[in-house]
């Protein structure tokens, strides 16, 4: 069975500037070419990991991105979208794991 997604794996992201790629992205997975998914594996999601999503949102056009962060036994995640800034993003939810 043919799965009818559209899902990109590690998806290059050129940085341009005065049409000259001056430097390149890449993203964990980009879905229905809407969402960008950012995968971390850390002790907890930080500024950092958000302004890298912003900027990933930023050259690609694309309007919402995931921070997804497995280390710790709660699922914490966080949902982006070009609108927002660093500061006003919201604090990370955190969900149990079903395991």
């Amino acid at each position: 069975m043919l799965d009818t997604h559209d899902e990109k794996k590690e998806r290059e992201l050129p940085q341009s500037e005065q049409n000259k790629v001056i430097g390149r992205y890449s993203a964990d997975l980009v879905v229905e070419k809407t969402v960008i998914i950012e995968l971390k594996c850390c002790e907890s999601l930080i500024r950092e990991h958000q302004a890298q999503l912003f900027n990933y949102l930023k050259v690609s056009g694309l309007p919402i991105g995931l921070l997804i962060n497995f280390r710790r036994r709660k699922l914490e995640y966080q949902r982006l979208h070009q609108s927002m800034e660093i500061d006003s993003a919201t604090n990370p939810v955190e969900e149990p794991l079903p395991f």
